[in-house]
């Protein structure tokens, strides 16, 4: 366990950050850098106006710092010069290395290909790896690269995979919406090595690249639709082919804040299976879909007309649809979906 000073929740953006690159670089034993990067912490907390939080981690710094100063003969790690009762590094760290010790090969990583080697060596840099025997799992990650291995991608409330990966494979732990599902990485068919960074981490360093960020985030998108989808009756009651061969059938669409999906008392245009974000049914009492919800199973077998109002809400949403062709189509040719939908309506 790293003996840094973990983010907290109230902690501002820039504080969060560089308490996350302290700690990878503590892990990985590069405490000279580590330190480095806890003064920074010190100095964002107190331009957030967190005089106490900036105290504590002045004294971490501190305390780290003794620590150093006894394990090793060598000279200090760090010059400072003092001001007030804190001691303030005053250079910039060393050149960043290309490579995560462990072997993070940029080679089969195509999703990150088109960053420049300054935005590489500045991830290498940060890395946690993070090694998984089978059935570990890693989570609350902001980005994540399969390094070695096999994973499989899982909301963290249900013991349900929605997709496996393998080496050079990238999760982004955001996508486009403001709210995100929780996700999870876990090791299947033995170990796995996953490098991570913590989202403040990776959401500064990827919004240089507004491109790859782009492209990470309607990745992430299906991801996050996906865990939302097993969060429900899919996930309790079909297996893995199943499930997967059901969303085959269906698109994932976008719908931005207010994107009207169904009117009252208009025909049921097909199937909605709830991924992520906001969708408002405005009955007397409106109420939100919850991820992995259907959209008024009833209507899915029988078709008629819809009792109320369907609507994207704030921020917008990430919904499975399907026509009524398809719907039918998927209803006949997989029995155990027809139950379930049936039982549900």
């Amino acid at each position: 366990m790293s003996a840094m000073p973990r983010p907290f929740d109230s902690d501002a953006e820039d504080v969060t950050w560089a308490l996350e690159t302290a700690d990878a670089l503590w892990r990985r034993d590069d405490r000279r850098d580590a330190l480095v990067w806890l003064s920074r912490a010190v100095e964002f907390a107190r331009a957030a106006a967190h005089p106490q939080r900036a105290a504590d981690l002045a004294a971490a710094f501190r305390n780290l710092s003794s620590v150093e100063a006894h394990r090793s003969t060598a000279p200090p790690p760090i010059s400072v010069e003092m001001a007030g009762d804190f001691e303030i590094p005053r250079h910039d760290p060393p050149p960043l290395p290309h490579h995560v010790p462990g072997g993070l090969d940029w080679g089969p990583i195509a999703a990150l290909a088109d960053l420049p080697e300054t935005a590489k060596r500045a991830l290498a840099r940060t890395a946690a790896i993070e090694r998984l025997e089978s059935d570990d799992e890693v989570a609350n990650f902001g980005l994540a690269v399969v390094i070695d291995g096999e994973v499989g991608v899982a909301p963290t409330i249900v013991d349900a995979f929605v997709e496996r990966l393998d080496k050079g494979s990238v999760v982004l732990g955001f996508g486009t919406l403001t709210h995100a599902n929780a996700l999870r990485l876990v090791a299947v068919n033995g170990s796995a090595k996953v490098a991570v960074w913590g989202k403040p981490t990776a959401r500064r360093l990827l919004s240089e690249f507004s491109a790859v960020e782009r492209r990470l985030k309607l990745a992430a998108d299906r991801h996050q639709a996906l865990v939302g989808a097993v969060m429900g009756p899919l996930g309790d009651r079909l297996d893995e082919s199943t499930r997967r061969e059901v969303v085959g059938h269906l698109s994932l669409r976008h719908l931005v804040s207010g994107t009207v999906f169904a009117e009252a008392n208009a025909a049921f245009p097909g199937l909605l299976l709830m991924g992520a974000g906001t969708i408002e049914v405005e009955y007397e009492n409106p109420r939100h879909l919850s991820p992995g919800e259907f959209l008024f199973p009833r209507l899915v077998v029988s078709p008629g007309r819809c009792p109320s109002r369907v609507v994207a809400g704030e921020g917008g949403a990430l919904v499975f649809v399907a026509d009524r062709a398809t719907t039918q189509e998927l209803l006949l040719s997989i029995p155990s979906f027809l139950e379930l939908v049936t039982e549900l309506g």
